[in-house]
């Protein structure tokens, strides 16, 4: 397929349409590959928004079935091309491109090269980015509906042919575009205080007088900077005759996708849409994630359907307005994930339904064409998140298909940002701000994570290209052991997770020494090599003999006088990575297990344990989870997600990235909280797609469940009534039910 790009046109933030007219067709397909991102529309409908991204030098291949639209005898083919240009954690900074073939009746109809191009004057390009780690905010400045497209409203451009990526296919499934509509709650005025100052790290990246690497354009360079503006709305309620107006509105739930907003405009006016996921004060803050969640439309009297280029999350919208506007609707197009429905959870508990489906919602809008952290702040695919995604994913649809695109791509990465071979991005695809812009821990969550899918598929799939960097990370790992086989000192963006434990990295972080045994083991495993095996069981005897006082784990020690000095530091964390990756077993210590399970549970009081940092939300607690149930702690697992997660989505119907409200509140990580759920009200321990075993506690913890789970060959589907279970497994998996554990909660 050839690509073809606007002459000279790589400017920061530029959006191109590429249009083409066809006749009408009962059997019609459009190829297409794009890098940014994309928005097609045929005769004024959208149709779909992509692609699916891919590693540096890579591209994805959309084949999307068009015929229904082509019901015109000349029907007009507008696809948006949306370049960058810019460095960010969610697209490798690559040149812009934009391919197509069209097929009427399976025959080549036209390529790219027949499409005419234009350049989308109307979107502003010099403005503020979103966050430091997405790309631009959108402003707009329209003298009419830009679909149906007309060509006379841009100037054209002429397209030069440019260098074609290797392409890949999509491999995951396309949005079904399905459509929520908010509903308006409130109105009142805006009162304007230009004395209100927005300031923090984010802004001071924009202001050039922040550390670090930016980007983008500065506020100073903007055409408008919307923040500002924003910043100084005060929303009254009672407040009347102002030259603002305000409206508020709210769908049921949080959604990810595309918004729309279908409005009439009777004299010049200009549209601010301030979106969030969670109120603060009863007000929607655009600001809220010390990000801009705002868009602008600067519009001429008419009709409008006006929908963001980008992909968003909200569940509320604040609509302002100066003029005389008609809202006729306010919606999102989802651009999720739209392969859950064979997954099906009906439990007698409302509060663990609700937060049974939160996980649900978490994944599919975390789960579109990557394993993202957040859909709306970053929409990167990060490694360690995406080990607890992958799990949800398999759950709820059966297979990993999206998890598939994920490590793939970093199987395509080639080292051209770091210093050394072995290192991996922290996110990909992404452009590394520097060379040490890397996160030890998570390439090392990125080897277990792939053995981990060879056990959920139950067969392995390790390729070539994925043993050669198993090997080099095993390498670049070892330059950095201590006498004792101990990781010390590494370098790079040191990070165990969001609380006190992320200061006690220093000098030997023993939490990291635990996931470094995990990946030799895995290691060993993939790679048939026991010596790593036997490598990481001398690494976990020293971990024990070092770190564990009697009663807890210390987190880390300091190198004094040339000695490693044990320090008192103490962490919840701690213990659920030195139980996870069973430097101590139950069977070799229950009773660090039960103090572990009732000491440190989410309801401990302060006088107890006063000195031990409490876990964050990513990844400590999500790491207890995990330790739970692969203990088979059914009913400690259920009410402690009841006590953690009730408050948490009753708003969002979300699960969120801290204990508080302050960052994202939709993480794909916590997706896999649902899981965790929907085996304990079953009793579930495991499917074993490699023996086709289906593996159940004796136990229940008797409460009335209906679920249908996906796996490789069917459905799995179990009945739990009046403490009585019925188990109908798929064609070709044996049931087998056991004892877990040895006591009872």
């Amino acid at each position: 397929m050839k690509a073809f790009w606007a002459e000279n046109c790589y400017d920061k933030n530029v959006e191109l349409c590429f249009t083409v007219t066809v006749p009408k067709s009962a059997n019609a397909e459009i190829y297409i590959i794009a890098k940014d991102v994309y928005n097609l529309f045929i005769n004024g409908f959208f149709v779909h928004y992509g692609p699916a991204r891919a590693a540096k030098n890579y591209t994805r291949v959309d084949r999307i079935s068009i015929d229904k639209y082509l019901n015109k005898e000349n029907n007009t083919i507008s696809v948006y091309v949306q370049a960058n240009n810019t460095s960010s954690l969610c697209f490798a900074l690559e040149k812009p491109l934009f391919g197509a073939e069209i097929y009427l009746d399976q025959n080549l109809y036209c390529d790219a090269s027949a499409f005419d191009c234009f350049r989308m004057t109307d979107k502003l390009s010099k403005v503020e980015k979103m966050s430091s780690q997405r790309g631009y905010i959108e402003i707009y400045r329209m003298e009419r509906n830009r679909e149906p497209f007309i060509g006379a409203d841009y100037p054209k451009v002429n397209i030069v042919e440019v260098s074609t990526p290797q392409l890949l296919e999509r491999n995951v499934v396309y949005a079904n575009n399905e459509e929520k509509f908010a509903v308006q709650y409130e109105e009142g005025g805006v009162i304007i205080d230009e004395n209100r100052i927005w300031k923090n790290d984010f802004t001071n990246l924009m202001d050039g007088i922040g550390k670090g690497k930016w980007d983008g354009y500065f506020r100073r360079e903007c055409e408008e900077i919307l923040s500002s503006r924003l910043n100084s709305f005060v929303f009254d309620k009672g407040a009347k005759e102002t030259a603002l107006n305000y409206r508020t509105y709210a769908l049921d739930r949080v959604y990810c996708g595309k918004f729309k907003l279908k409005i009439k405009v009777a004299k010049t006016s200009q549209i601010y849409l301030i979106y969030d996921d969670y109120l603060i004060d009863g007000k929607v803050k655009f600001n809220r994630e010390q990000i801009i969640h705002g868009l602008k439309w600067m519009l001429a009297p008419g009709e409008y359907e006006l929908y963001s280029g980008e992909v968003y999350m909200a569940k509320y919208f604040c609509i302002v307005e100066d003029g005389e506007v008609e809202i006729e609707s306010v919606s999102v197009i989802c651009i999720e994930n739209a392969e859950t429905d064979g997954y099906v959870l009906a439990c007698s508990d409302e509060t663990l339904q609700e937060i049974a489906d939160a996980g649900l919602h978490s994944f599919q809008q975390n789960a579109y064409d990557l394993l993202t952290d957040c859909p709306s702040r970053e929409r990167a695919g990060w490694l360690c998140d995406s080990f607890f995604t992958a799990r949800a994913e398999r759950f709820f649809t059966g297979d990993n298909k999206v998890e598939k695109n994920f490590l793939e791509n970093y199987a395509l990465y080639k080292n051209e940002h770091f210093n050394a071979d072995g290192i991996l991005p922290m996110c990909y695809p992404s452009e590394p701000s520097n060379p040490y812009s890397y996160i030890p821990n998570w390439i090392l969550w990125y080897v277990i994570e792939l053995e981990d899918r060879d056990r959920r598929r139950g067969n392995s799939e390790l390729s070539p290209l994925e043993k050669e960097k198993i090997r080099t990370i095993v390498d670049f790992f070892a330059k950095h052991e201590n006498e004792y086989g101990l990781l010390e000192n590494l370098e790079g963006w040191l990070f165990l997770e969001w609380s006190q434990a992320n200061d006690f990295l220093l000098d030997v972080n023993f939490p990291s020494n635990m996931l470094y045994s995990g990946m030799l083991e895995s290691a060993g495993r993939l790679l048939e090599d026991d010596s790593l095996i036997e490598k990481s069981k001398i690494l976990k005897e020293t971990i024990f003999k070092m770190s564990f006082n009697g009663t807890f784990f210390v987190d880390n020690a300091i190198r004094e006088n040339g000695q490693l000095i044990i320090q008192n530091n103490v962490s919840e964390t701690c213990q659920y990575f030195a139980a996870y990756f069973n430097i101590l077993t139950r069977d070799e210590n229950p009773d660090f297990y039960e103090r572990m399970f009732n000491d440190l549970a989410p309801t401990r009081k302060e006088k107890e344990y006063p000195n031990i940092a409490p876990s964050n939300m990513f990844m400590g607690y999500i790491l207890r989870l995990t330790v739970l149930d692969r203990e088979c702690e059914y009913e400690r697992l259920l009410k402690e997600c009841k006590i953690t997660f009730a408050e948490m989505v009753k708003d969002t119907s979300t699960i969120w990235e801290l204990f508080s409200e302050n960052a994202s509140c939709n993480h794909g990580f916590g997706s896999i909280v649902s899981m965790f759920i929907g085996k304990a009200l079953i009793g579930l321990v495991e499917i074993n797609e490699a023996e086709k075993k289906l593996i159940f506690d004796e136990r229940t913890v008797g409460i009335d469940t209906k679920i249908s789970i996906p796996v490789a060959e069917g459905n799995v589907c179990v009945e739990v009534r009046n403490e009585v279970r019925t188990i109908t497994p798929s064609q070709g998996y044996q049931v087998i039910i056991k004892r877990a554990v040895k006591e009872e909660i």
